[in-house]
């Protein structure tokens, strides 16, 4: 009489061992990010809407006005910084920040797009560059000059940042000056 094989050690059976294998390690690592984005914390709310009436039967229906508190503001704050002057050739480092509404709270995570009049990025060689907030809600990017590209006489580079957090968007400016040799 023929010994009776394990399941577990035929085809099917490691089949269905390395499925189940699979299936635990990818919900481990769903919890996993799950918890690590929850400890980020959550999404600013999108602010508030208040719909006023349009209509003279609209005015005359609305009860005599109270004063009612003021909603709390919401949005984003957006500082960018750099050096006032560079010389051409050189180059600095532009830092974007967001922030709550107030100063108060860094936003990490946000995204930043900044684009500069003149000169590039160094990591992305052109006037552009994107990215995201670290968790002091800072962007910092290296941007540099070219000694051909600027005249002898001073000039003025603008830098816009434009932040965005879930459904909210918030524009940032600063100039430099490039100055000649």
């Amino acid at each position: 009489m023929k010994k009776k094989e394990s399941f577990w050690t035929s085809f099917p059976g490691i089949l269905t061992g390395v499925a189940s294998l699979v299936t635990a390690l990818t919900g481990l690592l769903y919890f996993y990010f799950l918890i690590q984005t929850k400890e980020k914390g959550e999404p600013m709310s999108p602010p508030a809407v208040t719909v006023l009436p349009t209509t003279p039967a609209d005015l005359a229906e609305q009860p005599s006005p109270r004063p009612a508190p003021a909603p709390a503001p919401t949005g984003i704050l957006v500082r960018v910084t750099a050096k006032p002057r560079v010389k051409a050739g050189d180059d600095t480092k532009i830092m974007v920040t967001a922030l709550s509404w107030d100063g108060k709270a860094v936003l990490p995570q946000a995204r930043v797009d900044l684009a500069a009049t003149a000169g590039y990025f160094e990591e992305t060689r052109s006037p552009q560059i994107s990215g995201f907030t670290d968790k002091d809600g800072m962007f910092k990017a290296k941007w540099e000059t070219s000694k051909e590209a600027f005249p002898k006489t001073a000039q003025t580079v603008e830098f816009q940042a434009t932040i965005t957090l879930g459904t909210q968007k918030a524009y940032g400016k600063s100039a430099i000056t490039v100055i000649g040799d």
